[in-house]
């Protein structure tokens, strides 16, 4: 036994030899070469990044770009309302008086011109045998925009807020060639008035304004 195991050590002390040469040349390798550089991380749909400077953020991968702030846009003023300025700032515009004839009635008027253009008119309609009546007529742009008035109350209803008055109120919002609300006043509320009616009121303005415009011209202003 002792002269086997004597035989054997030989052999086996050329394997670990062997072994150990190649486990230090595989290890001095190893330490001779250049530490190897870690990539660079790549961004995921969760990673945050920071534009460069002057760049503005685009929306992708990052997440979109902020939307602009929004202004908001004013409410329109109601016709009533813009009349009222419109009578109070004609206070410090010229204006011209004149006068239309037309059967057994005078219509007068006092008519009111900012930058040469026709912006506010009061009528008073004197008629034979009866009360006057009152109207005041508000322009945009050349165009009636507002009438506030006074019309005779029906021979069967009485109007005003008694129900027994002369006249009647009558009010009329326009849009251009449209009627937005056009009513007479009764002493029981609110009555739409007929087609017929809001055509002539249309018409009767648009008269008036002719012959308030010829006034200014005849004074020499423009």
């Amino acid at each position: 036994m002792t002269a086997k195991r004597s035989a054997m050590r030989g052999p086996i002390a050329a394997v670990v030899a062997a072994l150990a040469g190649a486990l230090g040349s595989a290890l001095l390798a190893g330490c001779q070469r250049e530490p190897a550089v870690p990539a660079a991380p790549r961004p995921s749909a969760t990673t945050a990044t920071t534009p460069a400077a002057g760049v503005a953020p685009v929306a992708g991968a990052t997440g979109p770009a902020a939307a602009p702030a929004r202004t908001p846009t004013a409410a329109p003023v109601a016709a009533p309302a813009r009349a009222a300025a419109l009578a109070a700032a004609s206070a410090a515009w010229p204006s011209v008086t004149g006068h239309w004839l037309r059967g057994d009635t005078d219509s007068r008027f006092t008519a009111w011109f900012a930058d040469g253009e026709l912006r506010y008119l009061e009528e008073v309609a004197l008629r034979r045998g009866a009360p006057p009546l009152r109207g005041r007529y508000y322009f945009e742009h050349g165009a009636l925009f507002y009438y506030s008035g006074e019309a005779p109350a029906g021979a069967t209803v009485g109007g005003g807020a008694t129900g027994i008055a002369a006249s009647v109120p009558v009010l009329a919002e326009f849009d251009g060639a449209q009627a937005r609300r056009a009513v007479r006043v009764e002493h029981y509320g609110e009555v739409l008035l007929e087609a017929a009616a809001v055509t002539e009121l249309r018409r009767h303005a648009a008269i008036l304004a002719g012959v308030a415009r010829d006034e200014w011209s005849a004074t020499g202003r423009r």
